[in-house]
């Protein structure tokens, strides 16, 4: 389902709105408890946006209700999400076609390596 992924071209309010969707319960009370999947995900992306540990966000948030949350991680997720979608729209095609054609070389250089080795090992070569 698109609505519950957040992709790299997604604008602000894309994000947004996708946050704001994301499934939660009925109790609307932050909580830390696993068994309330949709805010447990919830607040461990905000954690790991904002390199704080799971419980300094909770006691940092755990007074809004679902909708302020919400909100807050919205701003967040746009914030890291931007600097992010400004260095992705900085790379040009033809810098990503080059990556990939080095890497390729490279790798398929290594697997040669590692097939010769098997090969002689087990007397084939």
């Amino acid at each position: 389902n698109p609505d519950g992924v957040i992709f790299f071209a997604d604008s602000p309010k894309e994000i947004t709105q996708k946050i704001m969707r994301a499934k939660t319960d009925s109790l609307n009370q932050l909580s830390l408890d696993k068994s309330q999947e949709g805010i447990h995900n919830l607040l461990s992306i905000y954690s790991s946006l904002s390199e704080k540990s799971l419980e300094e966000v909770f006691e940092s948030v755990k007074s809004l209700n679902y909708k302020e949350f919400k909100e807050q991680l919205s701003k967040l997720v746009v914030e890291r999400m931007g600097a992010i979608q400004e260095r992705y729209s900085q790379i040009k095609d033809q810098d990503i076609k080059e990556m990939l054609k080095k890497n390729s070389d490279y790798l398929r250089e290594i697997a040669r390596k590692k097939l010769e080795l098997i090969y002689s090992t087990v007397g084939k070569s």
